[in-house]
């Protein structure tokens, strides 16, 4: 499962939260300052991160440097996702960042 939020403060709230209550090897999460446990049953990512997955099936990965020849992490959402959650989705009525909740519901298997 993904849960999604807008920004990276919420996705490190709701990984407190749901680690705290399923076990932090349950939990895992993916934003811009944070990667911890890509292969958690729970993964919670900024909205941006699952936009990227969806168009090209990677995100970069922060722990490696620009010469590693796996700088992304990688995921087939259709292949490995069986639901996902749209925290603060009222974000879809921004003017400036509305699209990456379009793309994501477009795109979404």
């Amino acid at each position: 499962m993904i849960y999604t939020t807008p920004i990276k403060s919420l996705s490190n709230q709701a990984y407190a939260s749901l680690a705290k209550d399923f076990g932090a090897d349950n939990v895992g999460i993916m934003t811009g300052d944070n990667q911890y446990n890509p292969g958690a049953a729970v993964l919670i990512m900024t909205t941006e991160i699952l936009r990227n997955f969806l168009l090209d099936g990677r995100t970069r990965r922060h722990d490696v440097d620009e010469s590693d020849s796996e700088r992304y992490w990688t995921m087939d959402v259709a292949e490995t996702v069986a639901a996902v959650v749209f925290d603060e989705v009222h974000y879809l009525q921004d003017p400036h960042r509305g699209h990456v909740w379009e793309t994501c519901f477009v795109r979404m298997p």
